[in-house]
Parts: C-alpha cells; structure tokens; sequence
C-alpha cells in the first residue's frame, strides 16, 4: 500500500502550478544552483525582473553562501576543494549562466541610429520640402509642354543637404560610440583555477560557479569568491564600499551582512597582501557588483540641459517654419496664386526659417570642446556634457581614489610671525601671498633644499616643477620641489653650498642635520641646516630670525610659534621646522673632519628660521579647486563609505568644510531648522530620514558630507539634489559609484583607479585623476555655452533676411530677391565656417567669478537673443540686402514703384515685352537674368553685413576695439565665406545650378555701407548697456 503523499511530495511539486518551487528534491536536497541573470533582452517580463532585482538590492544584498557550512556550500555547487570542476561540468556552467562578464544595455541597430540621423530633428521638415518641389514639378508638368528643371534641382538639392548633415552627425555618433568601446576594453583579467586537480591559468571570462580558485597579491578578484583558506590576506574594497584601508580577510564568517563578513571576497576588488584559495559563488551579473551595475542601469540618466535646449529649439523652430508656411501659402491662395505656385512659397518660406546648419555648427562647437578638455585631461564621451558640466551647481564627490593622495606638498609657510600660502594648483611659477625676497624666506628656502636628499628624476626634466618625478624621501621630495618652483633652480643653492655632511631623518631624534660649505665658510664658518619636529627642534634652538634680525626665543615667541602649528596642523598638514647655525670656524676650521656616527659638532643652539607645512593626503590641487568651485558658487558635498572622523578631517583639509567652521551631527532628530553653517550625516541616521528631511538637510546646510553610504544612498542623495533643481555632477572610481554617476547629470569617473564599470558609465573620465581637471571643465563648459549663444546669434540671424525676401516678395508682388538654392548657400556654406569660429572664443570676463545658470531661467535661446537676433542685427541684414536689390533694380530700368505688383508678369515666359520704368522692353530671359543678379547682389550683402555681425557677436559687451581680432579660426572663416560667395556668383554655371549670376563690383558697396551701420549700433547699444547696467537696453538686448 502506497504511503499518503503530503503537500511536499516530488509529483504534487511538479503538478500544481500554484505551489512555488524551492528548487529543492522531495527529501530536501538543492537540486541546482539557479541562476537568473540580469534581463538580456527588453520584453516586459524581463524588465519586471530587472525592477525586482533592484528592489532586492535596494534593501539588502542577501545571500547565505558565507553563512553555511564549506561542505554544505560544496555539496551545493557540486563540486570538491582538492580537484575542483571537470572541464566537462565547468563547459556545462558556462552554457547554462553565460560568460562571466556584466551585460551590456542594448544599444540600437545602426541602421536604425543612420534612419535616425536622417529623418529626425530638421531632416523631416526638409524631406517635406523635397516632397513638394518634386510634386511642383510633376504637376507642372502635366500643365505645360516646357517645364523649368528648377524645381528638381532644388528638390535634389535639399536631399543632398539632408544627406550631408545627416552623415555627418552619425559619423560623428559613430565615433562617439567607438570611443566608449575603446574604453570599455580598459581591463583584461586572468585568474588561476584548479580543474581536474591542475591549475589553470583562464580568462575570468570563462569562470564558472563552483570553480576553486587561487587569489594572490597584486591580482583583481574576478568573481564573487567564499574563502575556506587565507594567509595574510588582505583586499582593497574600495571601489565597492568606499573603505580606504585594506580589510583582513579570513575563512571565518564574522557577519550575517554578505558585504561585512571576512569570509567573502567581491568581483573587482584587489588583493593588495596575501594568497588564498576560494570556491567561486556567483558570476557575472549575479555578482554583487552584477547587480549594482544592473541597478545603475536602471536609473538611466535624464536629459543634460543642452539637450534639452537643443530639442526645445528644434521644436521651437519647427512648429514656427510649419506655421509660418502654411500661413502664407494660404494667404498667397487667397490672394491670388495658383496654388502650386503658393506651394513654392511655402517650401521658400520653411527653408528660409530652418537654419539647416545648426545642429552640425552645435556638433562641431561641443566637439572643439571636448578637443580642449582632452588636452587638459578630460576625456568626454559625451558631447553633450561638456556644456552641462558648466551648468553644475552640486558636485558630489567620492573621498577614495578622488580627493586624497600620497603626495606631499608645501602648502604653507611660517616665517616673521606670519603665515604665507603657496598655490598648490599650478603645476609651474605658483602664486605666493608673501615676498620671496625676504630675508628670512630665502635662509629659510636656502636650508629647506640642503638639508635634503631628495632629486628630481632626470627622466622628468621636462615636466612642470609640480609634476616631476622623484627619488628620495616624500618630505624632501616635497621642500624640493616648492624651493625649485618658487625660487627657480635649486642645483644652484647646492652647488654654493658644498654638502660636507648628511645625517639622515632618525625617527627617534626627530630631525636630520647637513653641513655645508659657504663662499666666506673659511671665515664665518661652516653652515650647519635642521630640520625636524616642531617641538625637538624649538627646544635645539636658542634664537630666531624675525625680519632680519636675531633675537633670543622667550615666551612670545613660544606661544606664536605653537600657535601657529597648531593652526598649520588643524589643516590637516605635516608641519616640519627649520633651523640653522654657523659654526665658529676657531673650533670647526676649513677641512675639519666631521664625524655622522659620533656626532663631533653641536646639535643645539641653532638659529630657527621658521615652519613649512604639507599637504597631506589629500591631492595638491583639491583645496584650490574647491575653492574655485566655491567661488563659482559650485556646492562640493562629499559622500563616502568612510568612518564620519576620518571623512570630516579629509573634508576639513581639502577645504569642503570651512577652517572656521566645527561640523554638526545632522540626526533624525537634530535636522536643521535654521542655516546651518557645516554638518556631516551618516548613512544610518539617513536611512531614518524622509525625503523631506533629507531635503531640508541639503537646503540648509552650507557645508556637507555625508559618511558610511551605501551605493543606493549616494543614488538618493542625486536624486533629491535633482529634485530639488540642481544639476548635479557626481565624481567617482568605485563600483559603489556606478549607480550614482550613471544617474547625474554629468558623471566623472578616474581612469587609473576607476572600476571598469564606472568608467563605462561616465559621461567624462579624468586620465590624471585630478579633482582639479573637473575646475577647468567647468569653466570650459560655462565658455561653451557662451559661445553656443554668440553661434546661435550668428547663425540666426541671417534667417531674417532670407525670411523676409520671401514675405515682401508675396506681399509686394515683387520679382524674388532671394532664391532658396541661394538661401541653402548662405546656412550650409557661408554660414557655416564663421558661426563654427565662435566656438574658439576666449571668455570676456572671469566665468568662475559668476554663479552657475539656471537651466530653466537662463536657457540658451531667450527671448532676448531672439529680440537682438531677428529684431535688430537680421533686420540690418535684411535692409542691405533690399538696398542692394532695389540699386541693381534701379539701374537697370525697374524702379521700386514699378517692381510693386509686377510678379506674374515677371514670371510668364509668354510675356517678352515687358516695360521698365524707363520704358525699356525685357524678354523673359533677360528679366531671369537681371533678377538671378539681384539675388546675387543680395546674397553679397548679406554676407558682407555677416561680417560685421561675426565681428561684434564675439563680445556681449566688450567694444569691437577692446577684442582684438587674435581668433584665428574666425579671421580664415572670414576669408572664406568672402571666397565662397565670390565663387558661387562668379565661377561658370551659377545661373543655371544656383540661379546667380556676376555683378559689379560696385554692387558690393551698399553691403559694405550697411556692415559700417551695423557695427555702430553695437558699439553704441554696448555702450549704453555698460554705462547704465539694468536700464532697458541692457536688460532686453543682453543675450
């Protein structure tokens, strides 16, 4: 008789659909390891996995692989510590869970980014133009035996346009993509793994769950790893939690949390000490660092400012040239034309308003940027951050890898009372807030070069001071290298001062002493040099140098010289004294032989000269960074995975906290009410927070950090500065920042720390890791979005003369005085070149003086640019180019009140006696050519007015005399728009392709007349603006 079967049996599990599977058999056993990776594909059932995921994540990472026993673990993966996989079992792994590497978002097929490229943005406007040109002429040719071949230029014409621009923006995305490919590839990682009981050195990529694998110093952790066997072993976790230290690891559980135990050790953290051996428990995206990669992915970046400006001026222009045109080619019905004619009118009218250029002249300045900030460092993967970065006014910033470093620099001096700084930011010549010829500073110089042992590397002879390369102890490496760059070359000093004796840095002595040989040593005695401890070398000295004079040290002195280390050092610095003394040559004469181990001369009674101090983690160029930043009115908040002690102190020295300012514990229940001069908040307190308070802590509080964050708390902390109308740029080299900078508005990542990962999801990768790199991409941000405004004034412009050639030409009933061929030449040729030269423009005042822009108050098109563009500098354009029109007119016979209403005779082919003013009879031939000549007259003018246009758009308010003309990319523009037009009128052929024909010379004149007019307006409208600043002319034409 068979057994009852219970709600646990194998055949019930199987059957009834509504019972979960524990993937386990009926007597208890794991059936498999199951593996779910991150959705490879975008249905919806796989995106429901990925959110759930991420909601797992978001709570915790919560895994028992590190609590159960090794023999359970091994029984479960189904393999054994001694032999490890078969290389049968590990290819079955490898077919079932995939290649041990993260996946990729999917990008869209090319054909599909070129179809893009082709029919999107203005592309769509002008396929509607070549629509209608190529309907014109079919219907025209059912009308007429003999039909004109102007409208299928003009229609193949427009395609070529659409063609040209099209290619050019998707080769310059294509290699946009290529870049962030070559990147990607930043790491190949091998690791060593036992199979079949032999050790074998394989890709990581071909790693399995349940292979034994060997870790040792100096190598990546390829996967997630549960430890049965350390020595010695220690990792560096800080590009997952943000920990500087090393951290021990062990095959001991010691926490239930995954990320806290010793006994696991997590894909793309390094072994810094140690060798161990390990079962491998997860892959690929399973990983920890799988699932926050997953995670960031989530949190898709919005759209960056400029993106936005360029889709609303896109949509801007669009709709008006759609409006515009249907508008008019009813009005032009109403009043009269045949409606294939008012459809011409229309594709003129749409051409006319649509600056086809200007998503090209926009690819082209954003790329010239990030030519510029490529050579400053800053590698940008995306074009469009560049302007964004300008836009910044939060800066979130990672404290590992980011703010801090190994290397000493002299940031301060004390000497005659009084603390001077030296500008750790230039690399060469820095800044110094004290006189260098000072008595007292050069002795002070003079010993901190000789008694010291430190050179520079001969190989770096070529490099700035700042940059060059070493040998010797970090501190004397470090007074090297300040003496060099503020007095110039320190082998001189040295080679005055011949080194008779060197006693080296003793660590219980506290100092290290020099004797040297002076030009007047056989008289006044050898020099001897300390330097050391503050305190032991204060108690060696008996005087001390105060503005050129020797004085005994009493209590004063003491308690300004303690005061003034306690000032250096609560900067978080090393302070280092410095001393000197020359022995009387009575006792120590011309070639007496000093003795280093039995020291034969005095070590006390010495002269002190006065304190350096260094800077001490964190990078040279932070704190001047910083406070550039500060100045800019850029928030720096720091967010770290550190202890809050150790986070305040380096935020305390880098300059993110203020040194007058103490920072406050910011709890639950100490939230600001009030302003807040400087707090610091640990992830703890922040996980008690709403979102309310979390925003109140951001509004109200001056001064930053936060401390023990979790990568989803950066990722909030983003967020709420979004939230609350920040553009925020997120800097990092973690893993544990990949989330964070994949979801900012520009992310920065470093390229010799960074994760892989991170470097694949930033938007900008430092190649020097310097904080200070981001300063000079802020500035050229903010450079790129003025120029972005002068190109749009530039490029804009023009559209009002070609607009209203039109109008006038439909209102007035007047011959057209400007093609749309001709019209295509002034956007894509003449145009083209000189609106890409203000891109080159250098800054007219101190950008990081101003606050950053509000992307939805100050957007790149106002209504005030529009008012200059169209309303002041278009409608001179449009004036010379009339004026020109109607002279050419004139003296040909065709005054103006004879050109009013004398279009439809004008255009029929069948009229060949028409009368000028004068009486004069034109054949239709004739008439096309002096009309062809007038349109030439008038494309010259306005290209001559450009000119002027280019010449004063270079300056907001700055006179044409102040801004000499030092660009030299605008000064070949000029040149070569003035060779385009005289090409396109004169050379063979422009009648019949461009529908131009020549012209005097003498008809340059009015263009040339009115570029004069036009440049004395600017003058005088500038002129104003900067005499009576917020009067109306000012406030209405400051672009």
């Amino acid at each position: 008789m068979l057994p009852e079967l219970d709600k646990d049996d194998a055949y019930r599990m199987a059957t009834c659909t509504d019972i979960e599977d524990d993937n386990r058999t009926a007597i208890g056993q794991v059936k498999s390891v199951r593996r779910v990776p991150v959705s490879r594909s975008t249905t919806i059932a796989s995106r429901a996995t990925e959110m759930m995921d991420i909601e797992f994540l978001k709570q915790e990472i919560n895994i028992d692989d590190h609590r159960i026993p090794i023999h359970d673990l091994l029984n479960r993966l189904l393999t054994d510590i001694n032999t490890g996989l078969s290389p049968q079992q590990a290819e079955v792994l490898l077919q079932r869970d995939g290649p041990n590497q993260i996946t990729a978002p999917v990008e869209p097929p090319t054909w599909v980014r070129f179809v893009k490229h082709m029919f999107g943005g203005f592309a769509m406007l002008m396929w509607l133009g070549a629509f209608l040109c190529f309907a014109h002429h079919s219907v025209e040719s059912g009308i007429h035996k003999e039909v004109s071949s102007e409208n299928i230029v003009l229609g193949f014409a427009l395609i070529i346009v659409i063609i040209i621009t099209g290619v050019f923006s998707f080769i310059q995305e294509t290699k946009e993509n290529e870049m962030k490919e070559g990147i990607d590839k930043y790491f190949t990682n091998t690791c060593t793994v036992i199979r079949d009981g032999i050790e074998n050195t394989i890709d990581s990529k071909e790693l399995v769950v349940g292979d034994i694998i060997l870790l040792k110093m100096g190598e990546q952790v390829p996967a997630d790893i549960r430890l049965f066997d350390a020595r010695n072993f220690k990792v560096d976790n800080s590009s997952l939690t943000g920990e500087s230290e090393p951290q021990w690891r062990s095959h001991n559980c010691t926490h239930e949390n995954a990320l806290l135990t010793e006994n696991l050790v997590f894909y793309s953290t390094f072994v810094v000490e140690g060798t161990a051996r390990g079962i491998v428990v997860n892959t690929g995206d399973m990983t920890v660092v799988g699932r926050l990669s997953a995670y960031s992915l989530d949190h898709e970046r919005r759209d960056t400012p400029i993106s936005k400006e360029i889709t609303r001026f896109i949509h801007l222009l669009t709709v008006s040239a759609c409006c515009l045109g249907v508008f008019f080619f009813c009005l032009a019905f109403i009043v009269g034309y045949y409606w294939i004619d008012a459809i011409l009118f229309m594709i003129g009218i749409i051409v006319a308003c649509v600056p086809e250029g200007i998503l090209a002249i926009v690819t082209i300045a954003l790329s010239v940027t990030a030519k510029r900030m490529s050579n400053k460092n800053c590698l940008v993967k995306n074009l469009e951050a560049v302007e964004t970065l300008g836009a910044t006014s939060v800066i979130i910033t990672d404290k590992t890898g980011t703010l801090t470093s190994n290397k000493l620099t002299v940031a301060h001096v004390w000497f005659d009372n009084n603390i001077g700084e030296i500008d750790t930011a230039a690399l060469e010549n820095p800044t110094v807030s004290f006189e260098t010829s000072n008595h007292t500073w050069k002795n002070l110089a003079r010993v901190a070069i000789l008694c010291n042992t430190a050179e520079f590397d001969q190989t770096s002879g070529q490099k700035p001071v700042l940059a060059r390369e070493t040998i010797g102890d970090p501190t004397d490496s470090a007074l090297l290298r300040c003496v060099e760059s503020v007095e110039g070359d320190a082998a001189v000093f040295r080679q005055m001062h011949r080194t008779v004796l060197h006693i080296p840095f003793n660590p219980e002595a506290k100092i290290q002493v020099s004797v040297h040989e002076c030009a007047d040593f056989q008289t006044n005695g050898y020099l001897a040099c300390m330097i050391g401890s503050p305190d032991i070398l204060l108690q060696r000295c008996t005087t001390a140098l105060i503005n050129g004079q020797e004085r005994r040290i009493d209590q004063d002195y003491k308690n300004a010289y303690y005061y003034a280390v306690t000032e250096l050092a609560g900067l978080g610095e090393t302070v280092v004294a410095i001393a000197d003394a020359r022995l009387p040559p009575q006792s120590y004469p011309p070639g007496f032989k000093f003795n280093g181990s039995q020291v034969n001369f005095p070590v006390n009674g010495y002269r002190l000269l006065g304190l350096m101090s260094m800077i001490d983690p964190p990078k040279a160029t932070v704190p001047d960074a910083i406070s550039k930043c500060r100045a800019a009115g850029v928030k720096v908040i720091m967010v770290t995975g550190d202890h809050p002690a150790t986070a305040a102190a380096i935020a305390k020295s880098v300059g993110i906290i203020g040194m007058e300012n103490q920072a406050t514990a910011i709890t639950l229940t100490s939230t600001p009410t009030s302003q807040l001069p400087a707090g610091i908040v640990t992830g703890e307190d922040l996980e008690n927070m709403t979102n309310e308070m979390l925003e109140d802590v951001l509004l109200r509080t001056d001064e930053l950090v936060f401390a023990r964050m979790k990568p989803e708390q950066k990722l909030q902390i983003v967020e709420t500065c979004q939230r609350l109308g920040a553009v925020v740029t997120v800097t990092g080299d973690g893993i544990n920042d990949a989330a964070a900078i994949r979801r900012a508005d520009v992310g920065i990542a470093m390229a010799q720390t960074g994760a892989a990962y991170t470097i694949k999801c930033a938007d900008i990768v430092l190649l020097d890791d310097d904080f200070s790199s981001i300063v000079s991409g802020i500035e050229e941000g903010r450079l790129m979005f003025e120029n972005l405004k002068k190109v749009l004034l530039y490029a804009l412009s023009s559209n009002v003369p070609e607009l209203a050639a039109f109008l006038i030409s439909m209102v007035a009933q007047i011959p057209l005085p400007l093609g749309i061929l001709a019209v295509l030449v002034i956007d894509l040729g003449t145009d083209l070149l000189p609106a890409v030269s203000l891109a080159f423009e250098e800054p007219e005042t101190d950008l990081m003086a101003h606050q950053p822009r509000n992307p939805d108050t100050d957007p790149l098109l106002t209504e005030q640019l529009l008012f200059l563009s169209y309303g002041q500098l278009g409608l001179i354009q449009a004036a010379a180019g009339f004026f020109t029109y109607f002279v050419i007119m004139s003296e040909n016979g065709f005054k103006p009140d004879r050109l009013i209403g004398i279009r439809q005779a004008w255009e029929s082919k069948a009229l060949n006696d028409l009368r000028d003013t004068y009486g004069q009879e034109w054949t239709y031939d004739d008439r096309k050519t002096l009309e062809y000549q007038c349109q030439a007259g008038f494309l010259m003018s306005v290209v001559i007015v450009q000119w002027a246009v280019l010449i004063s758009t270079r300056s907001r308010r700055m006179s044409v005399i102040q801004r000499p003309l030092n660009n030299w990319v605008m000064n070949i523009a000029l040149g070569f728009e003035t060779i385009l037009a005289f090409l396109v009128i004169y050379i063979p052929g422009s009648r019949e392709g461009l529908q131009l024909a020549p012209i005097s010379p003498l008809w340059w004149l009015p263009g040339v007349a009115f570029a004069v007019i036009l440049i004395a307006y600017e003058e005088l409208r500038k002129a104003i603006a900067r005499k009576h600043k917020g009067s109306w002319i000012d406030n209405e034409t400051r672009f």
